[in-house]
C-alpha cells in the first residue's frame, strides 16, 4: 500500500472515531439480547448502566448463567462475616434476576461452589421450570440433594446436566416426557432410586455417567427404547475397594453407540442391542469375573465396530485365546475389531509365545 492510500485509510478511521457511532447499540434489540446471552448473567446485568436502551435489555434474556465464583471473593474462613455478607448478596442478586426477568427461558446454568442452602437452589430451579426452561446445567456443593419435584416433572426440559459430589435422592414422582439428553457427573446413588429415571424419560436419546458412585445399588436397570448413545465412564465404588457388586441391565433396541470405560461389575444383561454400530469397551481391574466378561462380550455380539481393551488384569480361567474366539464366533456382523491391552491367563506349562 502506497503512502497516499495509507493516509486515506487513516483518515477514514479518524472520521469513524470522531463520528461517535455506537454500532452495537444500533443493532435490533433481539440481536443485542442474543449477544448478551453468551455472557454470565452478572456481566449481562452490568450493561444496564451503559445507556437507556441497555437499561432493561437483560430482563428479556432467555439464558441465565449464575456462577457464585464470579460474585464471591474469598475473605478467608468460610464462616467469616464478610464471606456471609457476600453469599447473601449473591442470593439476593439471583432472586432479583428471576423476579425482573420476564422471558421464557431456554437455558439455566447454575454453578454454586459455596451456596449450599437447598431451599434457595430449589426455588431458583422452580422459577426456571415455570418459565418453560429447555436446558438445565446444575453444579452444587451440597452433601445430599433432595431435588424439588418441579425439576423431575418438567415438561419442557430437553437437556439436563447434574454435577456434584452429593447423594441424589430421586423423588418417587418422575415425569420428564421430553428429555432427550441426560448427563450425570460425580453424583452418588445410595439406593436403587436411579432406576426411576428411565421409565419416565420415553424420549431419552443420549445418556452419560462420569465418575458416579454406587452405594447399596443392586441392579442398574437401563430400559430406554429411544436411546441412541450410552456412555458410562469411571463409575467408582463408594468405599474404593473395587467391589462393583451391582449388575448392569441394558435394554435399548435403538442403541447405536456404546462407550463403557470402567471396572468389571458383578454381571451384565445386554438385551435387544441389534442396532449397535460401534462399541468401545475398556475394562480395568486386578482380576476379572469370568462370567461377567462373557456376558458383556456376548451381549454386544451384533456390533459392527468394536474397540476392546483390558488393562491391569488377567482373563481369569480363560485359555489364551478363548475370549477372542468367543467374540469372533458370536459376532456375525463384526467388521472392525481392535483388541489390545489384554493379558490372557497363562496356564502352568504354557510357552511364552
Amino acid at each position: 500500500m502506497d503512502s497516499i492510500s495509507k493516509r486515506q485509510n487513516f483518515s477514514q478511521k479518524v472520521k469513524i472515531k470522531e463520528s461517535g457511532v455506537d454500532r452495537i447499540s444500533n443493532l435490533p434489540s433481539s440481536v443485542m439480547g442474543h449477544i448478551l446471552s453468551f455472557l454470565p448473567t452478572k456481566y449481562a446485568v452490568a450493561t444496564s448502566v451503559l445507556s437507556t436502551k441497555w437499561k432493561y435489555l437483560w430482563t428479556s434474556l432467555t439464558t441465565l448463567d449464575h456462577d457464585d465464583e464470579l460474585l464471591l471473593v474469598s475473605f478467608g474462613p468460610r464462616n467469616s462475616t464478610k464471606q456471609k455478607i457476600q453469599e447473601m448478596s449473591f442470593i439476593k442478586f439471583v432472586y432479583r434476576v428471576f423476579m425482573l426477568n420476564v422471558s421464557d427461558l431456554r437455558d439455566l446454568h447454575l454453578k454454586c461452589s459455596r451456596i449450599d442452602d437447598v431451599s434457595h437452589l430449589n426455588a431458583w430451579i422452580s422459577a426456571a421450570v415455570a418459565r418453560n426452561v429447555r436446558e438445565i446445567y446444575i453444579s452444587l456443593p451440597v452433601k445430599e440433594y433432595n431435588a424439588t419435584r418441579d425439576l423431575f416433572t418438567c415438561k419442557s426440559l430437553v437437556v439436563f446436566t447434574l454435577c456434584g459430589k452429593f447423594v441424589l435422592n430421586v423423588p418417587t414422582s418422575v415425569c420428564l416426557q421430553n428429555l432427550k439428553i441426560l448427563r450425570l457427573v460425580l453424583v452418588t446413588f445410595s439406593d436403587d432410586s436411579i432406576n426411576r429415571l428411565f421409565p419416565s424419560c420415553p424420549m431419552l436419546q443420549h445418556f452419560s455417567m462420569i465418575a458416579c458412585v454406587w452405594v447399596n445399588v443392586g441392579v442398574f436397570n437401563i430400559f430406554a427404547p429411544s436411546l441412541k448413545s450410552l456412555s458410562i465412564r469411571g463409575i467408582s465404588c463408594h468405599d474404593n475397594t473395587f467391589s462393583w457388586k451391582h449388575k448392569i441391565v441394558l435394554n435399548a433396541p435403538n442403541l447405536q453407540l456404546l462407550d463403557y470405560n470402567d471396572y468389571v461389575t458383578e454381571g451384565y444383561s445386554m438385551n435387544n442391542l441389534n442396532a449397535l454400530v460401534q462399541a468401545k469397551i475398556v475394562l480395568f481391574g486386578t482380576s476379572v469375573r469370568d462370567n461377567s466378561v462373557k456376558e458383556l462380550v456376548e451381549g454386544i455380539s451384533k456390533v459392527q465396530r468394536l474397540h476392546l481393551s483390558c488393562f491391569s488384569m488377567e482373563l481369569g480361567r480363560f485359555d489364551r485365546w478363548e475370549l477372542l474366539l468367543r467374540l469372533l464366533e458370536s459376532s456375525p456382523q463384526l467388521e472392525t475389531l481392535v483388541f489390545e491391552g489384554c493379558l490372557p491367563y497363562k496356564h502352568n506349562g504354557d510357552s511364552d509365545h
